[in-house]
């Protein structure tokens, strides 16, 4: 059909130019036209591109082709690259099985048909192990295939979270990656997520019988210690109404240099107690707690005491009211609370009474 179609296209122009030709009067001795021989003008060949479900921007295709027409001498030259989705194109070809490459410009003696090739994309998958081992990508994976999983886990011994889980879609460690149902559609980046030995909630043993309530992979540093991963809290308060501050010094800055990094209340404590208040109650209740033969707790700073907060459903023994942190306020006569019912933050007098829960990082 669709040969049909062409060749009534083709005899429709070549009709039209004629009928032209002969009203100018081009042709008085109706001696019409040829192909390489009498007196008459060259035939103009038709090239059909088939383009085999792609496109060409600014071309018209009609069931699956598009058809020009040759330049002065018969010649065809290269159309602009077609474009199809998930797909490359490869070239032209002058037979369907793709065997033979188009030379342009094309010098027709016939009407010419050819053949758009295509490739299926191909992506490359990268597994970032994120601080583990290396695990080789997978290059050349063709659109819509699935594939295995790595035949070996990676493994890590830098940072506390060191126990590999699984690998995951996207780079929060949300969702799983299904290796069996997944097609890659592009480059795509899968991730290992690391679990650590110790959940928040559990009591370690050999530390100071408290419940981890934070921990982090890279680690954070504390006074007299180093580098630790974890915070525990305390298993009991130290307190339920002691100030901040002893009697008489409650308007006097406590610490030279007053931090709110992880780890660093450790410095808030030992500052305050051993240099400017030797007797800070809800310092010193802390500092004297001992617990499982640990002696090195401290009084939270702000960001430690919100930690402590937003964890506490894995610590358990709360007070629904305000606790004090380490860290002083904007004036030096207050310092920050945190009402544990509702979340909110305190800025008041240092001789106010709230709770006091120790933790200690190891």
């Amino acid at each position: 059909m669709k040969i049909y179609i062409k060749r009534f296209l083709m005899i429709v122009f070549v009709a039209i130019i004629g009928f032209f030709m002969a009203a100018c009067g081009d042709d008085p001795a109706g001696s019409g036209t040829s192909n390489g021989g009498g007196s008459g003008e060259e035939l103009t060949y038709s090239l059909t591109y088939v383009v085999n479900g792609g496109a060409i921007a600014g071309y018209y295709v009609f069931d699956d082709e598009f058809i020009t027409w040759a330049l002065p001498e018969n010649q065809f030259f290269k159309p602009p690259n077609p474009t199809k989705t998930f797909y490359t194109f490869d070239e032209w070809y002058e037979d369907s099985s793709f065997t033979i490459p188009a030379v342009f410009p094309i010098i027709a003696a016939n009407d010419v048909t050819l053949y758009a090739k295509w490739a299926l994309n191909k992506y490359t998958v990268t597994f970032d192990s994120k601080g583990g081992s290396a695990v080789s990508s997978i290059t050349n994976v063709e659109h819509g295939s699935k594939i295995s999983k790595p035949g070996a886990n990676p493994t890590k011994t830098t940072g506390a979270a060191t126990i590999f889980d699984n690998w995951y879609s996207n780079e929060a460690l949300t969702i799983e990656f299904d290796f069996a149902n997944t097609e890659i559609v592009g480059n795509t980046t899968i991730y290992a997520k690391w679990e650590f030995p110790h959940k928040l909630g559990d009591t370690v043993p050999g530390q100071g019988g408290g419940k981890i309530f934070y921990r982090s992979d890279e680690g954070f540093n504390v006074l007299s210690i180093g580098t630790c991963h974890y915070l525990e809290a305390a298993p009991v308060d130290q307190g339920s109404a002691l100030t901040w501050a002893s009697s008489g010094v409650d308007d006097v800055n406590m610490y030279t240099t007053s931090t709110t990094l992880i780890g660093e209340g450790m410095y808030n404590t030992i500052s305050a107690v051993l240099t400017r208040d030797t007797t800070a109650p809800a310092f010193l209740a802390c500092k004297n707690y001992s617990n499982n033969g640990r002696a090195d707790w401290f009084l939270p700073n702000r960001n430690e005491l919100q930690q402590l907060y937003q964890n506490k459903s894995f610590v358990g023994n709360l007070s629904e009211g305000y606790y004090w942190s380490s860290t002083q306020g904007n004036f030096y006569n207050t310092a920050y609370s945190l009402n544990f019912s509702t979340g909110a933050w305190n800025t008041g007098a240092k001789t106010g009474t709230w709770n006091v829960r120790a933790i200690r990082a190891f």
